[in-house]
């Protein structure tokens, strides 16, 4: 990868240590990668932000903040091709280390899914899938028609 950019946001308070965030850029053909550490501790990372195209139907989005972008993980897949004999397309959000407010947003989320797959007419099976993670498969049916998978920690909801 090679330097595509780099921004220094600084600021000072008056009678205190400047302080900032450094922002970096990095680019290959497939991939972009972007980390933001703070300029009094510019050895430890605190945001990595990595995008990869993996090949023309598959990417990769993966979002890392914390202490040395350890402590909150997220990613996203998302591919393009056949399912059924009929294109389609594939998505999966992982979030398998986030901070506690974040969690909750998503649990909230993921309360109210049930009822609106109801009204929307999706059928369903409780079956245990990954935990942390939401997946979703569509796929065209006929041109103005598609029909979809989406699986949910819990339960897996179907619409034909």
């Amino acid at each position: 990868m090679r330097p595509y950019a780099v921004v220094d946001f600084r600021y000072e308070y008056l009678g205190k240590q400047p302080r900032g965030h450094k922002l970096v850029v990095l680019k290959s053909p497939s991939a972009v990668k972007v980390t933001v550490k703070d300029i009094a501790r510019p050895a430890n990372p605190v945001v990595c932000f990595t995008y990869m195209e993996l090949h023309p139907h598959k990417t990769v989005a993966i979002l890392r903040a914390g202490q040395d972008c350890r402590d909150y993980d997220v990613s996203l897949e998302v591919e393009t091709g056949v399912f059924a004999k009929r294109p389609a397309l594939e998505a999966k959000f992982k979030y398998p280390r986030v901070p506690k407010q974040v969690n909750d947003m998503i649990d909230e989320i993921l309360a109210v899914l049930p009822g609106i797959a109801s009204m929307a007419d999706f059928s369903h099976k409780v079956q245990k899938n990954p935990s942390k993670e939401i997946s979703m498969i569509m796929a065209l049916k006929r041109p103005d028609e598609c029909l979809m998978v989406m699986k949910l920690p819990e339960v897996s909801y179907i619409f034909f």
